[in-house]
């Protein structure tokens, strides 16, 4: 634990940008060059094993345009554009789509001359990115359900949810309970999904898609069981999908199982699969809830060196920012310089994300403040809002803003409830520094109901009970932790305080400062005012005698010099200067 009102947040995992899972398209959207290329080994095969394989491409594209020529149709233009599409020449293919479906609409008394050829050439035209073209020739034919799907399903991915609906409601196919879950959650009607996709897995068990989707949709709606377990299932069904996989892995962290993730992603290596830059970080995330951080280390080193080989920037930029962060946080990194080389960094990636979250948990300083608000202010509009809360919480806490904390620590506890360190903001912005006991109490109770495991989360609800009028509870919820740490120990001594016993409260309040004494920094003058400030709030001066209450309390001493760029001193100088109690805090 750091210091007395501290947020800890640089050992977190929170500043890997996992990103938020996303619903897959049954079916996907890729082109076919790009799936040609795709089942190509060109890493193994040789250079001219791959020209071998597009001049057998082109071939077949002259083949199609020569049977074109012969006879042009709606199935022959539709075949052509098929092969040409394969060449990865799209906006050939395009063009030879619209001429298919031309002839198509040409023909028809509101049904396709050839509903083959209509399809084909509807699927060139969306996955060469003419889908304004594609609906419009498809409301004037009458396609099939597998079309009619194909491209409601591309409607949804773009987010036009009407005319998805359009496409899909009417389709009567086995298939449209996977498409229709699908579009209802991206539209965030996360219970009509649920429904829809485990239809789904009635007719079609072995649907990834589907139970990903599913997954993604339970742990929406806050049912983290079933959730994994829908993610369990679409990994049964493709162990070698990626997203599938991230997905499954990130319930489980959320889920506190971190020696399975890692040994899970284990498990895949010896089994021959080259982990890639994202199920390394993933696997460096779990180990760093058990692990030494030497070895989290080099894991995290291959990560990034796997990026760079695989050409992704941004995780690389991710990973780097990370061991910064982490380095400073084990000791072996300076805080300050940190700090500077995560602004060097944003500097050279000002569009990373995970260097400015990573510089807002490094921050510790109000002069950090400016850099920090800088470096956010580039990229806010992409942030997620959780994202957004805690950054302007950190910068909110850095300058001293009590009131603006608390805002942002509630929001930010609104958006992840579950994260530790969003539940010890609430507490220490509501409680300590805006004195809202009530509302802070609230979650305090929340805290020690759940057991949580977290000694920092435990300190902070225990000291929000003992100021909330509940000093008994938060003796029950203190007397069996360890109190070696001398901020257990001081707010182990503001509970006996709050029950009435001065004593032993004073008491415990020497043992904890001779501790913070001896680490040589501002504890102990922190403690001082902490205890300065608690005495005056819970009255002890008119309803004790005052002289033995101020004899038994710790001696006060001087502000550091630099107090007002230390956000701890600046927190309890707001709550001095809103109660009126004078400054530096004494009794």
């Amino acid at each position: 634990m750091g210091s007395i009102g501290v947020v800890e947040v640089m050992g977190a995992d929170t500043a890997f940008l996992s990103e938020l899972p996303r619903p897959t398209s049954p079916g996907g959207e890729s082109t076919l060059s790009e799936r040609m290329s795709r089942s190509s080994d060109r890493s193994n095969g040789s250079d001219a094993h791959w020209s071998k394989i597009q001049g057998s491409l082109h071939e077949s594209a002259q083949r199609a345009l020569h049977r074109t020529e012969e006879a042009r149709t709606s199935s022959t233009l539709a075949a052509l554009a098929q092969s040409v599409e394969a060449t990865g020449d799209l906006v050939s293919a395009a063009q030879f789509a619209k001429d298919a479906l031309e002839l198509c609409v040409a023909g028809s008394d509101d049904r396709a001359l050839d509903p083959i050829a209509a399809r084909i050439a509807l699927e060139v035209l969306v996955r060469a990115g003419e889908l304004d073209s594609a609906v419009l020739f498809a409301r004037g034919l009458s396609i099939g359900p597998d079309s009619s799907l194909m491209i409601g399903s591309t409607l949804a991915r773009l987010g036009r949810f009407d005319e998805a609906h359009d496409f899909v409601d009417k389709a009567a196919s086995p298939e449209r309970d996977a498409i229709l879950g699908y579009l209802l959650l991206l539209e965030g009607k996360d219970a009509e999904a649920v429904r829809k996709l485990r239809a789904a897995l009635q007719k079609f068990p072995d649907d990834a898609d589907s139970a990903h989707n599913l997954s993604i949709a339970l742990w929406r709606l806050g049912s983290s069981r079933k959730s994994v377990s829908a993610a369990l299932q679409a990994r049964k069904v493709a162990p070698g999908r990626e997203d599938v996989s991230l997905h499954f892995f990130e319930l489980l962290l959320s889920s506190g199982e971190y020696k399975r993730v890692d040994r899970e992603i284990s498990s895949m290596a010896k089994s021959g699969v080259v982990a890639s830059a994202r199920l390394l970080v993933m696997q460096a995330r779990a180990r760093l809830k058990f692990d030494k951080f030497a070895r989290v280390e080099r894991v995290l080193e291959q990560a990034r060196q796997r990026a760079l080989e695989q050409s992704d920037q941004t995780t690389a930029i991710e990973v780097e920012s990370n061991l910064i962060r982490l380095r400073a946080f084990h000791g072996k990194l300076d805080r300050g310089s940190a700090v500077e080389e995560l602004v060097g960094l944003h500097h050279e990636n000002s569009s990373s994300q995970a260097v400015v979250v990573n510089l807002a948990q490094t921050t510790f300083r109000k002069s950090h403040a400016a850099v920090l608000r800088a470096a956010y202010q580039g990229s806010r509009q992409s942030y997620s809002a959780a994202r957004t809360a805690f950054i302007e919480y950190q910068l909110a806490t850095l300058e001293g803003d009590t009131g603006r904390a608390s805002e942002m620590a509630q929001e930010w506890l609104k958006h992840e409830p579950r994260s530790p360190q969003a539940i010890s903001a609430a507490l220490v912005a509501l409680g300590i520094g805006s004195e809202m006991w009530v509302e802070a109490s609230k979650i305090a109770l929340k805290v020690v109901e759940s057991d949580p495991l977290d000694k920092a989360q435990l300190n902070n609800a225990a000291y929000v009970l003992a100021m909330s009028g509940m000093a008994d509870r938060a003796l029950t919820v203190l007397e069996p932790v360890d109190n070696s740490d001398f901020v257990v120990k001081a707010t182990l001594g503001l509970a006996y305080l709050a029950s009435g016993n001065v004593e032993r409260g004073m008491k415990l309040y020497r043992e904890a400062a001779a501790r913070a004494e001896k680490r040589g920094d501002d504890s102990y003058c922190l403690m001082a005012a902490y205890q300065a400030l608690v005495v005056q709030q819970l009255g002890l001066l008119d309803h004790s005698d005052p002289s033995a209450v101020s004899a038994m309390s710790l001696p006060q001493t001087e502000l550091p010099a630099d107090w007002q760029d230390n956000p701890e001193f600046l927190r309890l100088h707001a709550v001095a200067t809103r109660k009126g109690l004078g400054w530096p805090l004494a009794l």
